[in-house]
């Protein structure tokens, strides 16, 4: 990882602390293309009419970042499915990663990369919960709790973060669920 990258990274944890964001959310393209946040933006506005973008941030392939809205704001990452649960929607920073393989998983880069910025986010706040777009259940899905309506990023951010080093308190499934698994 470069240099400028880290910086640019560890400028993004401070912002993540700053505006008080109490939740970080992964979520993915789930196509098997090459992309840009400006395409996605587009694609949430534009396209599908909402009144900013689903994510705060956009990793590319080689772990480089793009900026989509301002991590102060509130992005419809996962309001867009569950808009009766405001705690998540409101206070998560959202981060979707792009994917160019035919398994739609993390490439090198980006999984170092995140798992920087989620370091860096921990060392200023070690009270943040790390967890997959899929790991936070539907609460306003006709009152069944615990529904899952997307298999967003397309595997256990909560697993993928504990065999990388991270507690199981700062991750999401584990800490919602009381310990389990």
């Amino acid at each position: 990882m470069t240099a400028e990258l880290k910086n640019r990274l560890t400028a993004l944890a401070e912002e993540i602390v700053k505006y008080g964001k109490k939740y970080i959310v992964l979520h993915y393209v789930g196509a098997n293309s090459d992309t840009a946040g400006k395409t996605v933006k587009w694609w949430h506005t534009v396209s599908l009419g909402w009144k900013k973008a689903g994510y705060h941030q956009f990793m590319n392939w080689d772990g480089t970042i793009e900026e989509i809205e301002p991590t102060n704001t509130v992005v419809n990452g996962m309001s867009a499915g569950w808009g009766r649960n405001r705690e998540w929607t409101e206070n998560a920073f959202q981060l979707c990663f792009e994917t160019v393989n035919k398994d739609l998983r993390l490439h090198p880069e980006q999984a170092e990369a995140i798992l920087f910025l989620i370091k860096e986010v921990l060392k200023r706040n070690p009270n943040v919960l790390i967890g997959g777009h899929r790991e936070f259940p539907d609460l306003s899905w006709r009152g069944y709790r615990g529904r899952q309506n997307t298999s967003c990023p397309g595997f256990s951010v909560s697993d993928w973060l504990v065999a990388n080093g991270v507690k199981r308190e700062n991750c999401f499934y584990f800490a919602y669920n009381g310990g389990a698994r």
